[in-house]
Protein backbone atom coordinates (compact mmCIF):
# COMPACT_ATOMS: atom_id res chain seq x y z
CA UNK A 1 0.00 0.00 0.00
CA UNK A 2 2.78 2.49 0.59
CA UNK A 3 4.28 1.36 -2.54
CA UNK A 4 0.86 2.26 -4.40
CA UNK A 5 0.83 5.91 -2.28
CA UNK A 6 4.19 6.45 -3.82
CA UNK A 7 3.67 5.07 -7.03
CA UNK A 8 1.03 7.64 -7.72
CA UNK A 9 2.62 10.44 -6.28
CA UNK A 10 5.13 9.51 -8.75
CA UNK A 11 3.08 9.54 -11.84
CA UNK A 12 0.66 12.00 -10.72
CA UNK A 13 2.83 14.43 -9.00
CA UNK A 14 0.06 14.68 -6.07
CA UNK A 15 -1.22 11.96 -3.26
CA UNK A 16 -4.12 9.87 -5.06
CA UNK A 17 -7.83 10.68 -4.40
CA UNK A 18 -8.32 7.25 -3.96
CA UNK A 19 -5.57 6.21 -1.43
CA UNK A 20 -7.05 2.52 -1.02
CA UNK A 21 -5.38 0.35 -3.56
CA UNK A 22 -7.87 -2.10 -5.35
CA UNK A 23 -5.31 -5.10 -4.50
CA UNK A 24 -6.84 -5.89 -1.05
CA UNK A 25 -10.03 -6.00 -2.15
CA UNK A 26 -8.90 -9.48 -3.50
CA UNK A 27 -9.27 -10.61 0.14
CA UNK A 28 -13.40 -9.71 -0.02
CA UNK A 29 -14.01 -12.98 -1.94
CA UNK A 30 -11.80 -14.77 0.63
CA UNK A 31 -13.58 -13.13 3.18
CA UNK A 32 -17.15 -13.77 2.36
CA UNK A 33 -16.24 -17.40 1.92
CA UNK A 34 -14.43 -17.80 5.22
CA UNK A 35 -18.10 -15.64 6.68
CA UNK A 36 -20.49 -18.26 5.33
CA UNK A 37 -21.65 -19.28 9.11
CA UNK A 38 -23.07 -16.98 11.31
CA UNK A 39 -20.24 -17.46 14.11
CA UNK A 40 -17.87 -16.48 11.85
CA UNK A 41 -19.73 -13.67 10.72
CA UNK A 42 -20.66 -12.60 14.39
CA UNK A 43 -16.69 -12.90 15.02
CA UNK A 44 -16.23 -10.14 11.93
CA UNK A 45 -19.21 -8.24 13.77
CA UNK A 46 -17.84 -7.89 17.11
CA UNK A 47 -14.03 -7.69 15.62
CA UNK A 48 -15.44 -4.50 13.76
CA UNK A 49 -17.40 -3.38 17.06
CA UNK A 50 -14.37 -3.62 19.29
CA UNK A 51 -11.60 -2.48 16.79
CA UNK A 52 -9.74 -5.92 17.50
CA UNK A 53 -10.09 -9.04 19.35
CA UNK A 54 -8.17 -11.07 22.42
CA UNK A 55 -7.03 -14.19 21.51
CA UNK A 56 -5.00 -16.97 23.63
CA UNK A 57 -3.21 -17.76 20.63
CA UNK A 58 -2.56 -17.33 17.02
CA UNK A 59 -2.62 -21.10 15.67
CA UNK A 60 -0.25 -22.53 13.17
CA UNK A 61 -2.03 -25.49 11.89
CA UNK A 62 -4.76 -25.40 10.22
CA UNK A 63 -7.88 -27.59 9.32
CA UNK A 64 -10.90 -27.11 7.42
CA UNK A 65 -12.72 -29.12 9.89
CA UNK A 66 -12.16 -26.46 12.59
CA UNK A 67 -13.51 -23.44 9.98
CA UNK A 68 -16.07 -22.69 12.93
CA UNK A 69 -13.83 -22.09 15.51
CA UNK A 70 -13.13 -18.86 16.59
CA UNK A 71 -9.15 -19.51 17.40
CA UNK A 72 -8.80 -20.78 13.56
CA UNK A 73 -11.17 -18.20 12.05
CA UNK A 74 -9.28 -15.19 13.65
CA UNK A 75 -5.95 -17.11 13.30
CA UNK A 76 -6.81 -17.19 9.17
CA UNK A 77 -7.41 -13.34 9.38
CA UNK A 78 -4.34 -13.34 11.05
CA UNK A 79 -2.04 -14.82 8.54
CA UNK A 80 -4.06 -13.37 5.68
CA UNK A 81 -3.12 -9.87 6.84
CA UNK A 82 -6.65 -8.60 7.69
CA UNK A 83 -5.64 -8.63 11.65
CA UNK A 84 -2.41 -7.90 13.32
CA UNK A 85 -0.73 -7.91 16.48
CA UNK A 86 -1.45 -5.05 18.40
CA UNK A 87 -0.06 -5.38 22.30
CA UNK A 88 0.11 -8.34 24.44
CA UNK A 89 -3.27 -8.17 26.96
CA UNK A 90 -2.60 -9.74 30.30
CA UNK A 91 -1.37 -13.53 29.33
CA UNK A 92 -3.34 -13.03 25.60
CA UNK A 93 -2.94 -11.08 22.48
CA UNK A 94 -4.59 -8.11 21.55
CA UNK A 95 -5.66 -8.59 17.37
CA UNK A 96 -6.76 -5.07 15.78
CA UNK A 97 -7.58 -3.89 12.17
CA UNK A 98 -4.27 -3.22 10.81
CA UNK A 99 -5.12 -0.20 8.73
CA UNK A 100 -7.68 1.74 6.98
CA UNK A 101 -7.54 0.08 4.07
CA UNK A 102 -8.71 -3.29 5.46
CA UNK A 103 -11.16 -1.51 7.98
CA UNK A 104 -12.70 -0.11 4.51
CA UNK A 105 -12.85 -3.54 3.32
CA UNK A 106 -14.23 -4.76 6.40
CA UNK A 107 -17.03 -2.08 6.09
CA UNK A 108 -18.04 -2.72 2.56
CA UNK A 109 -18.03 -6.25 2.72
CA UNK A 110 -20.36 -5.74 6.31
CA UNK A 111 -22.55 -3.34 4.77
CA UNK A 112 -23.05 -5.48 1.57
CA UNK A 113 -23.61 -8.44 3.72
CA UNK A 114 -26.40 -6.29 5.90
CA UNK A 115 -28.05 -5.25 2.89
CA UNK A 116 -28.31 -8.60 0.76
CA UNK A 117 -29.78 -10.35 4.60
CA UNK A 118 -32.03 -7.70 5.94
CA UNK A 119 -35.39 -7.80 5.15
CA UNK A 120 -36.70 -6.43 1.74
CA UNK A 121 -39.55 -3.85 1.98
CA UNK A 122 -42.16 -3.53 -0.51
CA UNK A 123 -43.93 0.19 -0.61
CA UNK A 124 -47.15 -0.13 -2.07
CA UNK A 125 -46.83 2.83 -4.10
CA UNK A 126 -50.56 3.42 -6.16
CA UNK A 127 -53.17 4.45 -3.86
CA UNK A 128 -50.41 7.09 -2.72
CA UNK A 129 -49.38 8.28 -6.91
CA UNK A 130 -53.79 8.18 -7.14
CA UNK A 131 -54.02 10.87 -3.91
CA UNK A 132 -51.62 12.62 -5.32
CA UNK A 133 -52.69 13.01 -8.99
CA UNK A 134 -56.70 13.78 -7.74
Amino acid sequence: MVLYFFHQILKNGKAPNDIIDLNPKTDYGRLQRLTQNDKNRNTLIQIMKDDGIVVMEILKKFSIDRINDDNYFVSLLFYMGLLTIKEPYLFQLKLGIPNYSIKTLYWEYLSTLTMNTSPKMDIESRALSEAITC
